[in-house]
């Protein structure tokens, strides 16, 4: 079954930038529920047009690069032996 795939982009500025690809071929499944994978066929006939949310990554607010890589890690560990970058009481 063919679906048109649309990439929706977010910009710096909050806009939304939709970028089309050429129509793709998709295997689908004569069930009621998804099979190995593939969506049923009566989903596809109704949402033939699919839309890809690509969005920019999001980083917090920090000053220290340790704690920007912990972010972007999601366990929060730096590969620091004494474990996670804290802030003192100075900072």
């Amino acid at each position: 079954m063919d679906v048109q795939v649309q990439y929706a982009v977010g910009l710096k500025n909050h806009k939304v930038e939709y970028m089309r690809s050429e129509p793709q071929t998709q295997t689908c499944a004569h069930s009621l529920f998804p099979q190995l994978g593939y969506q049923p066929c009566w989903y596809l006939q109704r949402h033939r047009r699919q839309v890809i949310e690509v969005d920019r990554l999001e980083l917090p607010h920090s000053t220290r690069a340790g704690e920007r890589a912990a972010a972007i890690d999601g366990v929060g560990n730096t590969g620091n032996p004494g474990g996670p970058i804290r802030r003192q009481k100075g900072d």
